[in-house]
């Protein structure tokens, strides 16, 4: 399975420490830190889950696209996608 994530200072391949990730959705800190560089969307990828990394996309590999996007006065919007076709 391949993993990439565009997330604050964290982007590419892997993903972030679950430690590293825990301030920005457990301190009101972190959450607000997620706005003060003006961005407002961020993501984590898995693609080719349970096994199905050697299928091709949209041909039996499964992935799965977590997305935020955020505003500070609105809120965050959490969307998530995955993906088989056969």
């Amino acid at each position: 399975m391949q993993k990439r994530a565009y997330f604050d200072s964290y982007w590419g391949a892997g993903w972030p420490e679950l430690k590293w990730l825990e301030r920005y959705f457990l301190t009101s800190a972190g959450r607000r830190q997620f706005f003060e560089e003006g961005n407002d969307s961020w993501g984590l990828t898995a693609q080719g889950v349970d096994g199905t990394e050697l299928m091709q996309p949209n041909n039996g590999r499964i992935d799965i696209n977590l997305t935020i996007l955020g505003n500070p006065k609105l809120g965050v919007l959490l969307c998530h996608q995955n993906g088989v076709a056969d």
